[in-house]
């Protein structure tokens, strides 16, 4: 602005705002040059008003001049607001926003680039006018991405610049599909307890907005949604094994599902049972159906190997089997594992029931599962079946005979038994207590001083519970004397070449003990004849003149079963009593009865004693006579119905009255005279004078019990020959089962055919006399009394 004044002297100028504010010359913004104020860097909020001058020197300072109106014009200031988010195929507004202009606006231009936008001829566009400056694009495309301005009063000026983005997520923006997510990897497998990460992989491009969310789903069903593109699966059971997809979003929207990835959890080896604790067993040893049952789990097939205290079980004393159970519920949330059965075989085993065989199958079982998981293999034990097998006692090692010279100062028998639990033992001496001075310590007994007496058979019965059933083991120790022992152990040695050997041994035999070496050598032929062990024994009395001799030749296998040695009697009869059961027994009798030209003396002290054998012998036991009588009974059947068949041979002698007086006393029946077959395999002995042969040698037995006697006949054709034939009987004893019946009070039957025997019916005579004597004496009227009393 400049003034013009007329002045004295060099005037000073001042100025005036319209607000009467005085503007220095000098500042800033107002320099004073030549009478012209200058204003820089207008403002119109702050330069626009009334300007006047007045003139000022040492006389003082003038009127003001006239007032100029300074009007400032300025541009709009204009801001540009994109658009966020920014999704495809929806209207898009880049929103302008201006404030008042000097000059009022008269237009507004927006172009793309350098490309004007006619928002009157393209309809895409909506807006940019002075009255509606912002732009509205109708519906966005990747087309449409790029850099926004707008020019207002002619004046173009590039205020922002818009990027237009789009995040291609796939499922439904408006219209159209985003594309598909990925998942990788495609497939996998992994163990229980093991770890899984699964990546959700979202469509991008570069520009566009990354997810923000991502969906899992498993079985077509969502179950887990979070910020992150990876699923970390711990799974602890099988069943979480399943078809995974995912999808991904973000403020635009979402994409389509992934395809499926299979997840396979695959179970480890597992014992199920037994897992907590040990088992306890204590099986019976001859039970046929102990076993042990050990249920796994696992992958696939696992496979199941059983151990004995750490080493593989002998498969030759066992049965495995193993079977699929399906339907329950075991670890790892299975539906499906294998039971492995472990079974021993008791009936291969009988043959072995020996004290370390036995033990044998004592121990700890375990079984042990392993299978491939994951690629891995895997392994687990289970607890153990702690095995302690129950048994009755067995013999388990020392001899069942033993030696003894007599006056020995001291004898140790020892019962050398196994069992489990441990058996109480109680000894007895040929079926009684034993004798006072005999000590029992542990499971031995002490003889301090032996005697001839103590000589026989020792038992040790063992009792001990098993599986709650009491069982008791009986064993037999033979107590021998030593040279008799001797014999016995050189019989047991005899190989093949027996006759040879027994022939050498008769001599020696022969003189110890009172047997003619004849009869040992016809033994001696018996024996070579199909008889492969055998124990000698006989009557063992010392004799200087040895006319007569008896014996028996028993199998070992049997002698170590008897519960009493074969007892001599004298030197003509020997006895010895077999057990066949608990409670019952067979007494064998074995004689050499006097020829006919003994004395009678001697034939009826030979009776006698053979009487009164047979009165001590049990009428509950089953009874034998064999041996050679030297009598010949004949075929009277007529006389003697009830003790020979009517199938006998030749005539009947005065021995054979004895032999057959003997049967009819004590009701027994000669076997030889009951089958029918020719008289050679009848006749026993030839007389070698005439050469004629005759039955001397008999088998006799109880009247009720011949039924248990199917065949007797001669052995004809033996390895060597004599003038005797030995005789053999085919015996098969029957039990009968004991009832418990009630007893009752049965008239006692008279055996009338006892009166044949000259002793019994003198015996008889004598005892009707006394009670006819007795009668007389007392004096009754009642007829009733007198019948009682004669009774």
């Amino acid at each position: 602005m400049q003034a013009s004044v007329s002045t004295v002297g060099n005037p000073a100028f001042s100025r005036q705002h319209t607000n009467s504010m005085c503007v220095d010359i000098g500042t800033h913004r107002h320099q004073l040059s030549d009478k012209v104020l200058e204003i820089s860097s207008l403002n119109h909020t702050v330069d626009d008003g009334n300007y006047s001058c007045a003139a000022q020197n040492e006389a003082g300072r003038g009127d003001f001049s006239a007032k100029f109106h300074l009007l400032v014009n300025y541009k709009p200031v204009v801001s540009v607001v994109t658009p966020d988010p920014v999704v495809e195929q929806h209207p898009v507004t880049i929103t302008c926003q201006s404030q008042e202009a000097r000059p009022a606006v008269t237009s507004v231009m927006w172009k793309k680039g350098q490309e004007v936008i006619s928002v009157t001829t393209d309809n895409k566009y909506t807006g940019g006018t002075v009255q509606a400056p912002s732009l509205t694009i109708g519906s966005v495309f990747k087309t449409d991405a790029g850099e926004y301005s707008v020019n207002w009063a002619m004046t173009w000026d590039i205020d922002t610049a818009l990027l237009i983005q789009y995040f291609k997520t796939g499922e439904v923006s408006a219209d159209k599909p985003y594309g598909q997510a990925t998942v990788a990897p495609e497939d996998v497998t992994v163990a229980v307890g093991g770890q899984v990460s699964l990546t959700c992989r979202a469509p991008n491009e570069s520009g566009h907005p990354t997810a923000t969310w991502f969906t899992w789903s498993k079985d077509n069903s969502n179950f887990s949604s979070n910020t992150t593109d990876s699923l970390r699966l711990t799974p602890t059971e099988v069943t979480e094994s399943g078809k995974y997809r995912c999808k991904a979003g973000n403020f635009i929207g979402q994409s389509d599902h992934s395809d499926w990835t299979t997840v396979t959890v695959q179970a480890s080896a597992r014992v199920e049972y037994p897992r907590t604790e040990n088992i306890q067993h204590s099986p019976a040893f001859d039970i046929a159906d102990f076993n042990m049952t050990c249920t796994v789990s696992g992958s696939g097939d696992p496979a199941v190997q059983w151990q004995k205290d750490g080493v593989s079980v002998d498969i030759g004393d066992f049965t495995v089997t193993s079977v699929q159970v399906t339907g329950g519920q075991y670890s790892y949330g299975q539906t499906e594992s294998k039971e492995s059965t472990l079974m021993w075989q008791v009936t291969k085993r009988v043959r072995y029931f020996t004290c370390s065989n036995i033990t044998h199958f004592d121990g700890n079982y375990t079984c042990a599962v392993s299978t491939q998981t994951a690629g891995a293999m895997t392994r687990d034990e289970s607890k153990a079946f702690i095995v302690s097998v129950q048994y009755e006692a067995h013999w388990s090692s020392g001899p069942t005979l033993t030696a003894a010279a007599p006056n020995d100062t001291s004898k140790e028998i020892v019962c050398s038994v196994c069992a489990n639990p441990q058996p109480t033992l109680l000894w007895t001496f040929k079926n009684e207590s034993l004798r006072k001075g005999i000590q029992v310590v542990g499971n031995k007994i002490i003889l301090d001083h032996v005697t001839r007496d103590d000589f026989g058979v020792y038992q040790c019965m063992a009792n001990n519970t098993v599986n709650g059933e009491d069982r008791m083991a009986v064993f037999a120790i033979n107590l021998m004397e030593s040279e008799m022992y001797t014999i016995f152990l050189q019989l047991e040695k005899l190989d093949g070449e027996r006759k040879h050997g027994l022939n050498e041994a008769s001599a020696d035999f022969s003189s110890r003990f009172g047997i003619e070496a004849a009869l040992f050598r016809r033994l001696g032929c018996a024996l070579t004849s199909g008889i492969t062990d055998a124990f000698v024994a006989c009557d063992g009395l010392p004799r200087e003149r040895r006319e007569a001799g008896v014996g028996f030749a028993i199998k070992t296998d049997i002698i170590r079963k008897l519960t009493e040695m074969p007892r001599p009697v004298s030197d003509r009869i020997v006895m010895t009593r077999l057990p066949l059961s608990m409670d019952n027994f067979a007494t064998i009798n074995s004689v050499y009865a006097p020829t006919m030209t003994n004395p009678d003396e001697n034939k009826e002290a030979f009776y006698n004693q053979l009487s009164s054998v047979f009165s001590g012998i049990p009428r509950t036991d089953k009874l034998l006579l064999i041996g050679d009588f030297n009598a010949r009974i004949g075929r009277d059947n007529d006389k003697w119905p009830l003790v020979m068949g009517k199938l006998g041979i030749g005539k009947c002698n005065s021995n054979g009255e004895l032999l057959l007086a003997l049967c009819s006393e004590f009701e027994l029946i000669v076997m030889n005279t009951i089958f029918k077959q020719k008289d050679e395999h009848k006749t026993t002995w030839m007389r070698p004078r005439t050469r004629h042969w005759h039955m001397i040698d008999f088998i006799i037995t109880r009247c009720r019990d011949k039924m248990d006697i199917s065949s007797t006949r001669v052995m004809r054709g033996a390895n060597c020959w004599t003038y005797q034939r030995m005789r053999r009987s085919n015996v098969a004893f029957s039990i009968r089962q004991k009832h418990n019946r009630q007893r009752t009070n049965k008239p006692t039957k008279l055996n009338a055919a006892k009166l044949s025997t000259i002793s019994h019916r003198e015996s008889f005579e004598h005892e009707m006399d006394s009670a006819l004597a007795q009668w007389e004496e007392k004096e009754s009227s009642a007829p009733d009394e007198e019948w009682a009393a004669l009774q």
